[in-house]
């Protein structure tokens, strides 16, 4: 189990594009069905250290601009430099922080054939890796989910 901010359909393709038109699949990378998927919060049901336990089944705001690649290790993921939930207290409405237990909060992007996908971890920890910059910056919606694996 885990527990994660899953993005919806609209944008997970919206990332690939992103991928496709950085010409990712020039340079083998290849996506996995169902990629991009999520950004991990932390392993396991909801840990209130992180978040508090409201957060789940919540919307999710992802805000991405750039992917770390290594052609090394064959994997890529976009960076998460902001993530927030919205939260609801009557009568409003409100975004806060969504944490990770991620020292680099990412979405697995796409991997080469026969590399898994947790190996996106180890490149944006040890490196060495490249960036490539988005045209823009996106914002990605998401749903908080404990899923069972």
């Amino acid at each position: 189990m885990y527990t994660a901010a899953i993005l919806t359909p609209n944008s997970s393709g919206l990332l690939r594009y992103a991928a496709m038109a950085a010409h990712l699949e020039v340079e083998g990378f290849g996506f996995k069905p169902d990629y991009p998927h999520h950004m991990t919060i932390n392993l396991g049901c909801i840990d209130e250290d992180l978040n508090v336990a409201e957060v789940v089944g919540q919307t999710a705001r992802l805000h991405v601009k750039r992917f770390g690649w290594c052609d090394r290790l064959g994997v890529c993921a976009a960076e998460v430099f902001k993530a927030e939930v919205e939260m609801k207290e009557f009568p409003v409405k409100f975004w806060q922080e969504l944490s990770s237990f991620n020292e680099h909060p990412h979405i697995t992007m796409c991997v080469r054939s026969g590399v898994p996908p947790r190996l996106s971890n180890d490149m944006l920890k040890n490196g060495p890796y490249e960036w490539i910059e988005l045209d823009q910056t996106y914002m990605l919606d998401a749903v908080v989910e404990e899923v069972n694996q």
